[in-house]
């Protein structure tokens, strides 16, 4: 479930969702709106990404309210909401891990990056509490400590 444009970027994402039989849910936003992308580097264990949200940062919880996306959430036993969301989305994560959680399902948190927990620990802490699983790596778990007011070092960081 996300916000995108109507345009090539969106097709791209549908057609790889349909080869892996992975069932979209999109909120797509009306021209000249356009679907955001991420450009990614990997070299060895590490990684770069520079991204451009564009219509993702347009998505609204009335789209969670439509019949088809509130019979999915309610069919749905797991709950995914990736850390970028809570740059722009709290309020729809909000609701989604709230329901979710009141009435039994698991709802999972990615931390996403190390600027999540750093610039954005209030909407974090606010969505925590709704949170059964938090998945984090070590550059992620150690920003959660230090914005969390915990010292970690490099070594204890790594036993997360």
């Amino acid at each position: 479930m996300g916000s995108v444009g109507d345009d090539d970027l969106k097709k791209t994402l549908q057609a790889a969702n349909d080869a892996e039989n992975v069932q979209s849910a999109y909120q797509v936003q009306p021209s000249p709106a356009e679907t955001g992308a991420c450009a990614v580097i990997i070299s060895g264990h590490d990684r770069s990404l520079c991204t451009t949200l564009r219509a993702a940062e347009k998505f609204t919880p009335a789209h969670l309210e439509t019949p088809e996306i509130a019979e999915l959430i309610s069919g749905a036993k797991f709950i995914y909401i990736e850390g970028y969301f809570l740059t722009h989305g709290l309020e729809s994560a909000m609701q989604v891990a709230k329901t979710a959680s009141s009435h039994g399902k698991t709802v999972v948190l990615n931390l996403s990056a190390p600027f999540i927990p750093q610039f954005f620990k209030v909407q974090l802490e606010e969505l925590l509490p709704h949170v059964d699983v938090l998945i984090g790596n070590e550059s992620e778990a150690a920003a959660y400590a230090s914005a969390a007011g915990h010292g970690v070092s490099r070594a204890s960081a790594s036993t997360c």
